[in-house]
């Protein structure tokens, strides 16, 4: 039997690489978590209930852009729709539900699904997104996208895959706008098409929230707050509106002459807009369908009161 034997420096040299190996094993495994965390987190298309998200949206009114109003989006709980999961948006706002890179969406829970967002497709994809939701036969339900770029924006708790997308009405005009994954449209998170085509109003994701960790700032505004909040009910120069929740009807009494009545429904779009000639008006109703409104009086170009309503 032959035996070979190592000299003093083979002898050192192999220890030194056993130990180099050794030391080296804890850098590899570690990058390996890191790499496979940084997977995991990439595969969050949207969030869910547990994460406790909240998006705020301005709209701005096109015919008076120094009025804005903001609406706040939550998760309220988890339902159950024909043994699907789905995430309720406070405000009646609708339902969602994630399969894979896809977010679903549906008005009602006896409504059907339109797709919402697809965070898988690549440069060139071609998508239908729900855009009328079934409120007016004489529109579309879906329409059509198409990607342009697929980047990433690194946002308070890193990078964040982004989708900018067009839309084209018309050929002398395009329409942009980003999804980003784990947020949501830039628009709007749940109307994000429907944003597009609503006349009289400009609809932008101010800032998006994890639990109290504000993850998206809308780099137009410094924070996330505006002096009108429609979230919010104020009662100023004494107007009231009376019967609330209501029916058929509600009145506004209290209000001047000159000023403006806007009412907003869940979603940030504008359903009435009328010129006060009277100091109090009667709002018929009763084609509304049920729900949360949010009536705004303007005076001079300010919001002079907001209040929320609700039809029953």
């Amino acid at each position: 039997m032959e035996y070979n034997i190592l000299n003093k420096k083979q002898i050192a040299d192999s220890r030194s690489a056993v130990i180099k190996n050794l030391r080296m094993k804890p850098t590899f495994y570690l990058i390996l978590i890191l790499f496979f965390c940084n997977l995991i987190v990439a595969q969050e298309s949207f969030p869910n209930l547990d994460d406790k998200p909240s998006w705020k949206v301005v709209n701005t009114i096109t015919s008076n852009p120094e009025t804005k109003t903001l609406f706040e989006y939550q998760f309220e709980k988890d339902t159950l729709i024909k043994s699907v999961t789905y995430q309720k948006i406070t405000n009646n706002a609708g339902y969602v539900r994630l399969l894979n890179d896809k977010v679903y969406y549906r008005l009602e829970s006896n409504s059907k699904d339109f797709l919402l967002y697809d965070f898988g497709l690549n440069v060139n994809d071609t998508v239908y997104c729900g855009f009328n939701l079934g409120v007016n036969d004489d529109i579309p339900d879906s329409i059509k996208f198409w990607v342009v770029q697929v980047d990433s924006v690194t946002l308070e708790d890193g990078k964040h895959k982004r989708l900018q997308m067009h839309y084209n009405p018309r050929e002398d005009y395009v329409f942009p706008m980003d999804w980003i994954e784990g947020i949501g449209s830039t628009t709007h998170p749940f109307y994000p098409s429907i944003s597009l085509g609503v006349p009289g109003s400009i609809k932008e994701l101010l800032c998006f929230h994890l639990g109290s960790t504000k993850i998206f700032q809308n780099s137009s505004h410094s924070d996330c707050s505006l002096t009108t909040s429609l979230n919010d009910v104020q009662k100023i120069n004494n107007i009231q509106i009376y019967p609330n929740p209501c029916l058929d009807y509600f009145i506004v009494k209290g209000i001047e002459q000159g000023t403006i009545l806007n009412v907003f429904n869940s979603h940030g779009q504008v359903i009435l807009s009328n010129s006060i000639k009277c100091s109090e008006l009667q709002v018929p109703t009763d084609n509304w369908g049920t729900g949360v409104y949010f009536v705004q009086v303007i005076k001079d170009n300010n919001s002079i009161f907001n209040q929320k309503i609700t039809k029953q």
